[in-house]
């Protein structure tokens, strides 16, 4: 898949989204031109859930990058889900888990969640048309 990368364009108009420097909020644009391809989705959802995505997703701002992510290929052991360190698909991930949007089931069978599973997880949530 060629996605390598994942925000999330908060209400307010701001970025958050985790890399190398940790969980931060962002300013829109701020990726111009480090990019060949993008691709933006619309997630169908209540108030009530976008408010809960919101928060967490904005709750986890200055948790470090999790760079154990990258090497989760080697440690299906590994929890994605510790909360202490993010990696940007996973920190989406966790953000749909807390607000109704993924499974708990599927959420805690995987190892790792890269940006190629949340693009796939988000075709199923997404506005159409």
């Amino acid at each position: 898949d060629w996605a390598t990368h994942v925000d999330f364009c908060m209400r307010d108009g701001s970025i958050i989204s985790a890399m190398s420097d940790g969980v931060r909020r962002r300013t829109f644009g701020y990726d111009t031109g480090k990019f060949t391809k993008e691709e933006f989705r619309y997630i169908s959802a209540t108030d009530d859930e976008t408010n809960i995505f919101e928060a967490f997703v904005e709750s986890q701002l200055g948790k470090p990058y999790d760079y154990g992510a990258v090497f989760s290929f080697f440690w299906p052991w590994r929890d994605w889900q510790s909360f202490l360190a993010w990696d940007c698909s996973e920190l989406g991930a966790q953000g749909f888990y807390e607000c109704g949007k993924y499974p708990k089931k599927d959420a805690m069978q995987a190892s790792k969640f890269t940006p190629r599973d949340l693009r796939l997880l988000t075709s199923f949530i997404t506005e159409s048309g």
